[in-house]
């Protein structure tokens, strides 16, 4: 192509044939070409990639410098930092050197901005978040923690020399261990200690301060100190001697198998055995009260040698005597104006009596009883037990109201509960003879048996007539009678 066809060139296409080797076209006259020597490009440029897809464009209308997939950004002489897209991940690689972020106030978020990861502070502190919530921060004096730890097995938190902790906190898998290697004391300081089982709800030790330390079985206290010694609740197993402090010739000893011998100045003083407590020739048992007096002694009796006496204040030195029986620190039984039950002291509530016998009930307003059988009688405290069967006698043969047990054992008391007028009404007793069988009589429910107060009889009463029962109605009747009063 000649000098003058190049001239007359305009807005035509130029194809590689047409230019030689040595042509040479003015930039200027290129539109949109790269100025050589600086200036503006006003659309997108691409920097094609050796490898195919990773070009880099910087794209006029998104403002951005847009790097493909696996495009990096490499900075330093030896490729020391290398900024890269991999596809699927992101990645800021230092390569063999140091990455230093450097800021007087770094956050670390989630891409919409409203989750946090890492907030650090110049000067103040580093906060770790999960889920957006704040699980540890540094302080000043060593961090915070929000949580909880987890070490898996055989791994230590370690506490004083780094490179072999002198207190090390682990579990090996099987077995949870507070090892304290180092040297000096370990310490646990606290104004209130409880040691428990695994899920909480059993005690196995607690200590108070200025207070007791208490030792557990199965969640049962069985030991506690106090300011005057300890209380055990249980047996002591030992197998040797139990010495007085600074006393050493006073002590329990364990001299034989199911022996145990009490000695006071290395003299023997009483000896336990199984077939009991030695305490000497014609020794006594005696209980001393606060004040140094006699409350109780155990010793034989004046009416022989095979007897055994219990006495309450035998010295007669107080009031109010009497012996207890306590079960567990609760009293069950006492002995005092009779016998009382479970701490009941009131003295109606005394049980005073015991007796038993027999009597001979009787009808003395002229119409005899035969009684078939001795009739019986036991009284406990107040309460009396009644067994008799009687018949009334047919003869004389007039019509007086006779029907009375007379001569019971002992006088009724004066009942005045529920509108009662003090007597005491017993249950249906009437029996008739007919044939040889004994049947209960038909009249019974038109009969009531009632013991007046501060009486010794029975009345027999006709609830038609409000009346006591006559000789016509009663004559030839049987009653077996199991009934109970109470008596004055």
């Amino acid at each position: 192509m000649s000098q003058t066809e190049v001239q007359l060139i305009k807005d035509a296409v130029i194809v590689n044939a047409d230019v030689s080797n040595s042509a040479a076209i003015d930039v200027s006259k290129i539109s949109g070409a790269l100025p050589a020597a600086g200036g503006t490009i006003t659309g997108d440029v691409t920097f094609d990639g050796e490898t195919a897809g990773r070009d880099i464009v910087f794209d006029r209308s998104d403002n951005a410098l847009e790097f493909a997939d696996n495009a990096k950004a490499i900075y330093g002489a030896g490729s020391d930092l290398e900024i890269y897209h991999s596809g699927s991940a992101n990645y800021i690689d230092g390569k063999t050197v140091a990455t230093e972020l450097i800021s007087d106030d770094l956050r670390l978020r989630s891409k919409t901005g409203n989750e946090t990861y890492i907030n650090a502070d110049v000067n103040g502190a580093v906060e770790l978040y999960h889920d957006n919530t704040k699980k540890l921060e540094t302080h000043a004096n060593g961090i915070h923690l929000s949580g909880s730890i987890y070490v898996p097995d055989s791994e230590i938190i370690g506490f004083g020399d780094t490179s072999n902790p002198d207190l090390r906190i682990f579990h090996n898998g099987n077995h949870s261990f507070i090892q304290d290697s180092g040297t000096g004391n370990l310490f646990v300081k606290t104004s209130k200690l409880a040691v428990e089982n695994a899920v909480g709800n059993e005690s196995l030790l607690a200590a108070t301060q200025d207070g007791s330390v208490e030792l557990y079985y199965d969640g049962t206290k069985k030991l506690e100190t106090s300011s005057s010694g300890a209380t055990l609740s249980g047996n002591l197993s030992i197998d040797a001697n139990v010495i007085h402090n600074g006393d050493t010739d006073t002590m329990l000893s364990f001299s034989a198998d199911n022996q145990v011998d009490i000695q006071c100045a290395n003299t023997l003083i009483g000896r336990f055995t199984t077939d009991g407590l030695a305490l000497g020739d014609n020794k006594q048992l005696d209980i001393l009260d606060a004040s140094g007096h006699r409350s109780g002694v155990i010793n034989n009796s004046d009416s022989g040698a095979n007897s055994l006496r219990i006495s309450a204040d035998p010295d007669n030195s107080g009031s109010n005597t009497s012996i207890q029986f306590h079960v567990d620190g609760t009293e069950q039984a006492r002995i005092e104006n009779g016998i009382s039950f479970n701490g009941d002291t009131a003295d109606a509530n005394f049980l005073n009596d015991y007796e038993e016998g027999t009597f001979t009930p009787n009808n003395t307003i002229g119409m005899p009883l035969t009684n078939t059988h001795p009739a019986q009688y036991v009284k406990i405290g107040n309460m009396c037990w009644i067994v008799m069967n009687v018949i009334f006698n047919s003869t004389p043969a007039d019509t007086s109201q006779c029907g009375l047990i007379q001569n019971l054992p002992f006088t009724s008391a004066n009942i005045t509960v529920g509108g009662s007028n003090g007597e005491q009404q017993l249950p249906y007793f009437f029996i008739s003879e007919g044939g040889g069988t004994a049947t209960r009589d038909e009249d019974e429910a038109n009969t009531v048996y009632i013991i007046g107060k501060n009486e010794s009889r029975i009345d027999i009463f006709s609830l038609g007539g409000s009346a006591i029962q006559t000789r016509a109605f009663l004559a030839g009747r049987r009653m077996r009678m199991n009934f109970c009063y109470r008596t004055a």
